[in-house]
């Protein structure tokens, strides 16, 4: 036994002895040929590093486990209206909490505009969210610093706290660690800070700081608002589970409040197709691309092999004449190909690190707190894998065909047109016709791709972009309580940036086009019939300003534009008294409803001819323009006058961006 564990080793030095003979001889050999290694290391580094910079990336975004507590069994939900095609959150979670049977917990949160000060410094405009307290041990997120929210802090006239995110502390307070217990300004209200949380936790986006989430008494059991539900699913239950519980309560719900919840229903997803979204098909393009460019730089480096082999061929027939196999042979050639692929894999290496952080620039706002793009272990054992099957790829097909002997005929001159010249020609063509057909391929689709991002680039956005800066405002509640304070502090804003040199036109909205504000609710229209519950007339709306479609440049079709006493007045009693209710509306909306007729002096309500809305009178008409995504079409909108009543409302403290407009 022991003389056999003997020889074992001693085959396996032989073994690694004769690998690093056959390296050495290897890096002799490429040395020797300069022109040709730089050539194919150059190939091979491109092709073997924008393959890892893809396969990186698609495993940080759609196999790196999320950084929370079992995230395979997180999960997003939402609601839909799959017969109008909407999909929003539902801003009452509470039935879906309180009676379902398949999750273990469920919370919620809400995208938070904070104005932030620490009571030393300048206020400050803070990403924030308000979230339950159940939300960071359903996530298994723990605070460095103090504790999170107690469900007692969820009650309207609790005492305000809040939560800091690690790059606010440092940057805030420097990192004290007795910043626990101290007071700051949140929105002009004094806070206590109760915890910090860990370095690089954002949830659920690239939030810096919490707040609590108070429910808004008004919300009632509807399909309203702007918030998520985050739920973490019994040990055992499936998705599909999951949905069919809370499709009952849905139905349960539609029973109970038609008018809210009518064709509305539960919409659950993994978390992580929820994170991913629209990513997925890109990457996956971006897979087969990259995989076309490596088959492409094998195939070519395949072939210089094949030409190197045909001219080593006398060289092969000497070292098998005095004795090496044809094994021998073929790993030799092989340990070649892999010297190569190292190399290659060196220079890959440095393609995918910047191939990395340039595909991060694709994120322009940042990339998500739960998503990074890096060289971690799994990056560099992707790059690795890759360079092995290069090299093995590239170095076997030609180390076979280049230890394919004919002994007697390689010590004799032969003729070019000889029949394993031909068979090897036919082999080399074979390569090209492969290399062409993925070209034409990858061409193709770029032309394609081209075509598509011209088509964006080009397309009649329906307003002008010259010449146009965005400011985005955030007012604290605690001194604009008011109507009139929050309308006499727009008021004067647009009038003194009206007043300012080079500037032709100031306006304000609740969302600028792009901007991510996609709002849109069922409407009537007075003396046409109610629309059928499968084909309703959803309209998008938000409120603007009376100069805000001369600053973005959107031209008037028809009647009037709004003007400053449709906004409304200061009252004797120092009451906001807003006019009657008026509107104008978009092309789309003038051409779908009123195909022959003038919708000026027409008048529409939100919900059906039933409901107690008011009816709006429609009193202009803007041609279309683009306010959502490309290439989805502008549907139906109205746009309100913008009233200072709903500026910085306990649903979005974030007040509504102004446009500027210069020559």
């Amino acid at each position: 036994m022991i003389d056999g564990a003997q020889r074992q080793r001693r085959r396996r030095r032989e073994r690694v002895g004769d690998f690093l003979a056959d390296l050495r001889f290897a890096a002799r050999l490429l040395r020797s040929s300069l022109g040709f290694t730089l050539l194919a290391v150059a190939c091979m580094g491109l092709g073997i590093g924008v393959t890892a910079t893809i396969l990186s990336v698609a495993h940080a975004i759609l196999v790196r486990p999320l950084p929370y507590d079992r995230p395979e069994e997180l999960v997003a939900v939402y609601s839909k209206a799959p017969e109008r095609g909407i999909r929003a959150s539902n801003i009452s979670y509470a039935d879906w909490r309180d009676h379902n049977r398949t999750f273990a917990s469920l919370g919620m949160y809400t995208w938070w505009t904070l104005a932030f000060t620490d009571g030393a410094g300048d206020a400050e405009r803070v990403d924030a969210a308000a979230v339950t307290a159940n939300l960071f041990p359903l996530l298994g997120a723990r605070p460095i610093l103090g504790r999170t929210f107690t469900a007692d802090e969820e009650r309207s006239g609790a005492e305000r706290v809040v939560l800091l995110g690690h790059g606010l502390w440092t940057q805030r307070f420097g990192g004290d660690s007795s910043v626990v217990g101290r007071a700051v300004q949140v929105d002009g209200m004094p806070h206590v800070v109760v915890g910090v949380m860990p370095r690089g936790f954002a949830f659920p986006d690239r939030e810096r700081a919490w707040v609590p989430f108070i429910p808004d008494p008004n919300d009632g059991h509807g399909n309203r608002g702007n918030a998520g539900a985050l739920g973490r699913l019994r040990l055992g239950v499936t998705l599909a589970a999951a949905q069919a519980d809370l499709d009952v309560i849905m139905q349960r719900l539609e029973r109970e409040l038609p008018d809210q919840n009518l064709g509305w229903r539960a919409d659950l997803m993994s978390l992580r197709d929820d994170r991913v979204g629209d990513l997925r098909r890109p990457l996956q393009v971006f897979l087969a691309a990259v995989g076309c460019v490596l088959l492409i730089v094998c195939a070519n480096i395949a072939n210089l092999l094949l030409v190197r082999g045909a001219a080593r061929e006398r060289e092969m027939a000497v070292r098998a004449a005095i004795g090496a196999g044809r094994r021998r042979l073929v790993r030799q050639l092989v340990v070649e190909s892999l010297a190569l692929a190292m190399l290659g894999g060196l220079v890959g290496l440095g393609v995918a690190a910047g191939g990395i952080r340039l595909f991060a620039l694709a994120f322009p706002g940042g990339l998500p707190f739960d998503l990074t793009l890096r060289l971690d272990p799994a990056s560099l054992a992707i790059t690795a894998g890759i360079t092995v099957l290069t090299g093995l790829v590239v170095g076997v097909i030609p180390a076979l065909r280049a230890t394919k002997l004919d002994l007697a005929g390689a010590f004799r001159e032969r003729a070019a047109g000889s029949l394993r010249s031909r068979h090897a020609g036919r082999l080399r063509s074979g390569l090209v016709v492969l290399e062409v057909g993925l070209s034409a391929t990858l061409v193709i689709g770029a032309m394609l791709l081209l075509k598509s991002y011209r088509a964006y680039t080009t397309s009649d956005l329906g307003f002008d972009q010259q010449g146009m800066l965005s400011v985005r405002i955030t007012l604290p509640t605690a001194r604009y309580q008011t109507p009139t304070e929050r309308g006499t502090f727009f008021a004067t804003l647009l009038e003194r940036l009206a007043a300012l040199p080079g500037v032709e036109a100031v306006g304000s909205a609740d969302g600028l086009p792009f901007s991510g504000w996609d709002v849109k609710a069922g409407m009537s229209i007075e003396g046409k019939p109610p629309r059928p519950p499968h084909d309703p007339l959803d309209m998008h709306f938000l409120s603007v300003s009376p100069e805000y479609f001369r600053a973005i440049g959107v031209p008037l079709l028809g009647g009037r534009w709004v003007d400053q006493t449709d906004v409304g007045t200061v009252g004797d009693t120092g009451s906001w008294q807003p006019r009657g209710r008026v509107g104008i509306v978009n092309e789309v909306l003038a051409r779908r409803e009123f195909p022959n007729e003038d919708p000026v002096g027409k008048r529409i309500k939100f919900g059906d001819h039933t409901s107690s809305e008011p009816w709006i009178t429609i009193v202009g008409v803007v041609g279309e323009f683009q306010h959502f995504r490309l290439p989805e079409p502008m549907g139906p909108a109205i746009y309100f006058p913008f009233s200072p009543r709903r500026a910085g409302t306990r649903r979005s403290r974030s007040a509504p961006p102004s446009t500027i407009r210069s020559p």
